[in-house]
Order: C-alpha cells, then structure tokens, then sequence
C-alpha cells in the first residue's frame, strides 16, 4: 500500500511537470483549467489527511509505549525466563511425562528459586475463548482462558485481589476452579 500511495501522489505532479511549458508561461499564452485545479485541490486534502492520520497515529503509539514503560505491568518482569514448548518440540498435554521430567530438573538447579507452567505468559493475548457462568443468577461470559500450574501468581509475583491462588494442597484446584480478573468480578 505505502509503494503504491508512493507512485500515485508521486506521478500526477511528475505528470504536470513534464507537460509544463514556461516559454508559454511567461508569454502568457497559458491558461490554467478549472479541471486541473479541482483534481489539485483533492490532492492536496488527501495529503493532508494522510499526514494528520500519520501524525495522530505516531502520538498515540509514541503514549502507548510511554504507559507501557513507565507502569507497573502487576507481574514480575525481572528475573523471569520463559521456555516457549514450542521451540523444545514439547507439548504440554501430549507428553506430560516428559514436561514432568524437564520441570523437576529445572527445580533441581540451585539458580532456579521458583517455576510455573502456563499457556499464555502475561500481555499475551489468548485464543482460548469459553464461556463461564458464575451461579445459577449469573450471566452467561465469553472469557479468554489461560490454563496455569501451581506456582504461577507466585513465580510471578501476581498479587490477589481476593481469594487464593492454585494450590497442590487442595484437589480441587485440578478440576473446574478458575481464577478471575476483577473485570470479570464486576461482571458476574
């Protein structure tokens, strides 16, 4: 799209230029048409369009990276490394063996203080949409889903508003338990 607005803004005043005769001009035997000052006229709007578009967009992303940089995100950020499955050719659900056994030789290390297992790492937008009801009383919610294992809000560092994070303690916490946003919360 950029090449081709390029080429477009770019040929009508080549156009114009190359047609130009000065000679003309200046002996005054030259006279301007109403229908070249119209398609002028609209360029110059779509110009200046474009740039306002441009320059809108430009502080809003500029603001965007501002707030992003200077806010705290509600997670830990330093300290943190994250193993994408995908890159070690392991799926979490097909070979959890294996998950199992990579994880406890990672506890094993001295430098690892604490780990998690999670789908989607925090600011990552998930794809897994379910619905959820909250009580016989409650509407039904369309909410993005990010499965997690015991220790996450702890590695983390997430603080709950209310409630307690998953715990190994409890059995219920593998079977139907969800941990909500407050937006969610406010919802409900």
């Amino acid at each position: 799209i950029t090449l081709l607005l390029t080429l477009l803004t770019g040929f009508y005043p080549a156009y114009l230029l190359s047609r130009f005769r000065p000679v003309q001009l200046i002996k005054g035997e030259l006279k301007a048409g109403l229908k070249g000052s119209r398609i002028r006229n609209a360029l110059v709007v779509v110009q200046f369009v474009l740039a306002m578009i441009f320059i809108t967009s430009l502080v809003i992303i500029r603001s965007q990276l501002s707030f992003m940089k200077n806010n705290d995100p509600g997670f830990a950020t330093e300290q943190v490394l994250r193993i994408n499955e995908d890159r070690i050719n392991l799926d979490f659900f097909a070979n959890l063996e294996q998950h199992e056994s990579l994880m406890n030789r990672l506890r094993a290390l001295p430098e690892v203080e604490s780990m998690a297992t999670t789908h989607f790492y925090p600011g990552r937008v998930s794809h897994a949409v379910q619905s959820a009801s909250f009580g016989p009383h409650s509407d039904t919610l369309s909410v993005r889903a990010n499965w997690v294992g015991p220790g996450y809000f702890e590695t983390l560092d997430i603080q709950m508003a209310q409630g307690r994070a998953f715990s190994l303690d409890f059995a219920s916490d593998t079977l139907n338990s969800a941990i909500i946003n407050e937006t969610a919360a406010r919802r409900m």
